[in-house]
């Protein structure tokens, strides 16, 4: 997922974030100052989902828009 300390990371992308949820997770850190509410209660948030018997899917935000920016930092952290 996407976490406050990730996100210099994608600074010398050729494509930035690519991910539309990355992208807005990315954005709202930054404007906040904060890291990720999704990162910091993700077991809470787990719970929740659990008792109420629903299905989420994880997906890489910080996925390479392109070969140019495969393989980098982002990827990986």
């Amino acid at each position: 997922g996407v976490r406050l300390p990730y996100v210099p990371l994608t600074a010398r992308r050729k494509t930035g974030i690519v991910s539309r949820g990355g992208s807005i997770m990315a954005a709202w850190c930054l404007a906040h100052h904060k890291e990720s509410f999704l990162y910091e209660h993700f077991e809470e948030l787990c719970e929740i989902l659990a008792t109420y018997d629903v299905t989420y899917s994880l997906g890489d935000g910080l996925r390479p828009g392109s070969i140019a920016d495969a393989n980098d930092e982002a990827q990986f952290a």
